[in-house]
This record gives C-alpha cells, sequence and structure tokens, in this order.
C-alpha cells in the first residue's frame, strides 16, 4: 500500500510540475490576443526559441519581410505567414508574428510593400545559387 500511494504521489507531483511549466511559459510568451493581418512587404518581428545551451529561451527576432500568406483552414486568424530574414525563408504562424514599427527613413516610406517582398525572396534565392 505504501508503495501505491507513494506512486501516486509522485505521479501527482510531476503533473503538477509539467502544469506549471506550461503555464510559465505561455505567461512568459506575452500572448497579446487577436494577431494583425499582415500583407507581403510588411516588416515584422518573429518568434523563436533558442538553442538548448542559451541562457535566454524565449526570443523574438527580425525584422523580416513578409513574403506571403498562406490562407487557414478555419479563417484569417489561421494563417500561415512565410517571412524573409536574411537569407532565410521562415514559416511561423500568426501567433509568433508581431509588426514591426515604421522606421523614420524616408526610402522605406515609399516603397512599394509587393516590391519590398519580392526584393526578400530574390535575396533567398540568391543564397541557393
Amino acid at each position: 500500500m505504501e508503495q501505491l500511494r507513494l506512486g501516486q504521489e509522485a505521479s501527482k507531483a510531476m503533473i503538477e510540475a509539467n502544469m506549471d511549466h506550461r503555464l510559465r511559459r505561455a505567461l512568459l510568451r506575452k500572448y497579446m490576443g487577436q494577431p494583425v493581418l499582415l500583407q507581403p512587404g510588411d516588416l515584422c518581428y518573429y518568434w523563436r526559441d533558442t538553442p538548448a545551451g542559451s541562457s535566454t529561451k524565449l526570443k523574438w527576432r527580425g525584422p523580416a519581410t513578409v513574403i506571403m500568406r498562406e490562407p487557414g483552414q478555419h479563417g484569417p486568424h489561421t494563417d500561415i505567414y512565410w517571412i524573409g530574414h536574411g537569407t532565410v525563408l521562415l514559416r511561423a504562424a500568426p501567433e509568433h508574428i508581431k509588426p514591426a514599427t515604421p522606421t523614420q527613413d524616408t526610402t522605406e516610406k515609399f516603397r512599394d510593400p509587393l516590391d519590398t517582398a519580392k526584393q526578400a525572396l530574390a535575396n533567398i534565392r540568391q543564397r541557393e545559387e
């Protein structure tokens, strides 16, 4: 009986620790509610976990350029974003994307967002060559 009781207590402790870990992780991500719909050419930051040996585990990266938005099965807030950061093409969920604040650079203000997306895609294609 003692072994069964200890096994149940250990199982309960593991479940509580797992729930605590998941809750802490969710709170650290600072979910902001409904995601903003971004268009191709928009600048954004994207969420990635850092490698296992790093001291900071959670990190926003970017800015990246939205290349396209893949339609989701359950409406616009389930779309998948394809973004380009440097010469890397990434796939990200809408809750892992946040819009970048507009820069004060005047040359960036007058660029067509579609041209910006095409340029980001061209940078990625150059990497393959």
